[in-house]
């Protein structure tokens, strides 16, 4: 994985796009914020000093260190278990590419405009923050198999086809990618389950009670697109729990349904119950809980 430091020397049509993305966001949550987490909501003001530019790296790491973060940038989609080990060491990556201005609204992959619109605000809220570490204590420790490898890789190289191949290679590599994912959800390896956790709670969060949503993960908070289907349109729910948390989804396009949770605390007690399931050959210290593996 490449990772840089240094501040990247963004274009004219960058910065505009840019631009145009936080005009568009801020009218987002001046119409919809009430769908919004206050996680987020509370804390949005940190990205707004830089509406008229990209921040440098420099800028991010300064509002970063008055919680005791930093940020690196990463080149393309980054590996799970490594995404688990630099967020569990208080670190965020960061995309160093940028959307296409066509791509404003929706994104076919992560980028940074996901990583800073999506991901930044939360991280200054506390029990965000608390959150997460009870997911990379564990998830930054657990072992990676060569089926987990061969995943990210395929799904890596479906996400970077987008637009580029013919309709009938991407069809055979959605085909596979499909064959893979019934294969997993029927032999999940801890790491596996761990991302999918990660998905559905940091990515495509959404608390839900008696109707009334509240979004929290990144993956919609930074797609314009989806934030506006959840708030307009009829959208399937389903409880996420330790049976639906192995559902596919494909990152590059707008997800059909939702797996949701009635509170924090739910999700909590699933990443214990994740964290009481992995199995190995030893018992493994988490935090201050120690886990015998089955």
């Amino acid at each position: 994985m490449n990772i840089m430091t240094a501040n990247m020397p963004y274009t004219s049509v960058d910065h505009d796009t840019w631009r145009r993305f936080f005009q568009a966001i801020e009218h987002t949550w001046s119409k919809y914020g009430k769908l919004i987490h206050p996680f987020y909501m509370d804390h949005v003001e940190v990205l707004r000093r830089f509406r008229e530019r990209i921040p440098s790296l420099a800028e991010i790491n300064d509002l970063l260190a008055t919680i005791g973060w930093t940020a690196i940038y990463v080149d393309g989609l980054a590996p799970p278990w490594e995404i688990a080990k630099w967020l569990d060491r208080r670190v965020m990556p960061v995309s160093r590419s940028i959307r296409s201005p066509q791509e404003v609204h929706f994104a076919n992959g992560p980028d940074l405009i996901h990583d800073y619109f999506g991901h930044l605000p939360l991280l200054f809220s506390k029990e965000y923050r608390s959150l997460l570490s009870q997911w990379t204590a564990a998830a930054s420790r657990v072992p990676v198999t060569e089926t987990d490898q061969v995943n990210f890789h395929l799904n890596k190289l479906v996400v970077q086809s987008q637009d580029k191949v013919s309709a009938a290679a991407m069809g055979q590599l959605q085909l596979a990618q499909s064959g893979l994912n019934q294969f997993i959800a029927q032999h999940p390896s801890p790491s596996l389950i761990f991302d999918k956790v990660y998905f559905w709670i940091f990515e495509f969060g959404i608390l839900e009670r008696l109707g009334q949503k509240l979004i929290l993960g990144a993956g919609l908070l930074s797609s314009l697109s989806e934030i506006e289907k959840i708030a307009l349109q009829p959208v399937k729910t389903a409880t996420v729990d330790m049976a639906s948390v192995l559902s596919s989804y494909n990152i590059s396009a707008l997800q059909d349904g939702y797996l949701v949770a009635p509170d924090l605390q739910h999700y909590k007690s699933l990443i214990d119950r994740m964290i009481a399931g992995v199995v190995g050959e030893e018992s493994v210290t988490v935090g201050n809980k120690l886990y015998a593996h089955a």
